[in-house]
């Protein structure tokens, strides 16, 4: 139970509206949407829902931060869509703001949008980010192309055509040793083999002539 004195006693989703209208203002302060973003995680954490009205207000209003290059506020907007399905839409405006961050300098905006990616609903909306995703499969941040993978780990069995296509990058990344690349790309590897059980044997037979790090060769034993 939260005590009167605690910042989300008695919350109301018709406050929290009232509070995102600040959002459409240019000189928007980060700090304080961020603020304002914490509390509709939470409104939506304890259950509550928004109209189809009242969602696509709130979904572009919220989509207006991402003028502002604050990291932690980027990161609490990308949590609060994820939280917080909005609808159709939503799937458009996301894949289109992810891709304008993945073809961007900013290698931390570059991680961000890869982590949210797998909460787009649409297939063909993914398909419009496909050069950037292959670009981030072999990006020289291994950051990057160690969340890439982790991506197409998500959605494999959601998409697996779309993800299938990725094998030459994957079985590239298998030489990458640092960042848990290896790791990752291993298990990625499985999913998109796994219909196809005697090539990826093939590929595990080669593995074992190549040294791994410990981490690979605990999976790599699994999976022979």
């Amino acid at each position: 139970m939260l005590k009167r004195e605690e910042p989300m006693y008695n919350l109301d989703k018709y406050q929290i509206m009232n509070e995102t209208q600040t959002f459409n203002n240019q000189k928007f302060q980060d700090e304080n949407s961020r603020k304002t973003l914490v509390k509709l995680i939470y409104l939506a954490n304890q259950g509550n829902c928004f109209s189809e009205q009242e969602a696509e207000q709130l979904f572009f209003r919220i989509t207006k931060l991402f003028q502002s290059n604050n990291s932690r506020l980027r990161k609490m907007i990308y949590t609060t869509l994820k939280v917080n399905y909005f609808g159709e839409f939503q799937d458009n405006y996301a894949a289109k703001i992810c891709s304008y961050n993945l073809n961007g300098d900013n290698q931390w905006f570059r991680v961000q949008a890869l982590k949210f990616i797998p909460f787009i609903q649409s297939e063909q909306h993914i398909q419009q980010m496909e050069r950037f995703l292959h670009q981030a499969l072999l990006d020289t941040n291994l950051l990057i192309s160690r969340q890439a993978l982790v991506l197409g780990i998500h959605i494999v069995n959601k998409f697996p055509i779309f993800v299938g296509k990725w094998l030459f990058e994957v079985i590239q990344r298998l030489d990458e040793p640092k960042q848990n690349i290896e790791y990752h790309a291993l298990i990625l590897l499985h999913e998109i083999k796994k219909r196809n059980p005697a090539q990826f044997i093939k590929i595990l037979i080669e593995l074992t002539h190549k040294p791994l790090q410990p981490l690979t060769q605990l999976l790599l034993i699994k999976f022979v």
